[in-house]
């Protein structure tokens, strides 16, 4: 038996709501620290990019 729209959509209305609560949960006690320096992931896919693009010229 296949679901009908309706109940994916409520599957996936639930998945985000209970998300939401476990991240509510966890994060209720925490101390947030925001990070405004460089993206060292972001550097580094640059770095890729670059590299590849480096090595199509060839």
């Amino acid at each position: 038996m296949q679901a009908t729209g309706w109940t994916q959509t409520a599957r996936r209305a639930g998945r985000r709501v209970l998300a939401t609560a476990t991240l509510d949960r966890l994060l209720h006690h925490c101390d947030v620290i925001s990070s405004n320096g460089p993206s060292y992931r972001l550097k580094n896919r640059l770095a890729a990019i670059e590299r590849d693009q480096e090595c199509a010229a060839w």
